[in-house]
């Protein structure tokens, strides 16, 4: 499974497309599996900027974004420090619970 994390800012919205129009191209020209399986927001405040781009996010790339944002956390950030994962590092944190959350996501798409 292939995921583009996006941190909700207009720029990173403007490079998706052109990134995914350079991956059909080399999945074309070298016959490559590049195929993505979706867009999910990381990083993501309670904000205008950021529910602006989610918006347009989920409207340009409708089946192809996750619904599921993941919050800005200060546990995700600290966990690989401490060699752990999310869940094993602090599992009531709401980095854990939204990567739960798209985990489910994914399981449902199938």
């Amino acid at each position: 499974m292939r995921l583009i994390p996006l941190e909700p800012e207009f720029y990173a919205l403007e490079g998706i497309e052109p990134l995914l129009e350079l991956m059909n191209l080399i999945q074309e020209e070298l016959k490559m599996d590049l195929h993505v399986s979706g867009v999910v927001a990381t990083r993501y405040i309670e904000q205008n900027l950021h529910q602006d781009v989610v918006k347009v996010l989920k409207a340009d790339f409708k089946e192809l974004c996750f619904k599921t944002v993941i919050r800005k956390n200060v546990s995700l950030g600290e966990a690989p420090s401490n060699g752990k994962d999310i869940f094993r590092y602090k599992k009531d944190s709401n980095g854990a619970e939204d990567y739960m959350k798209l985990t489910k996501e994914i399981m449902a798409r199938g």
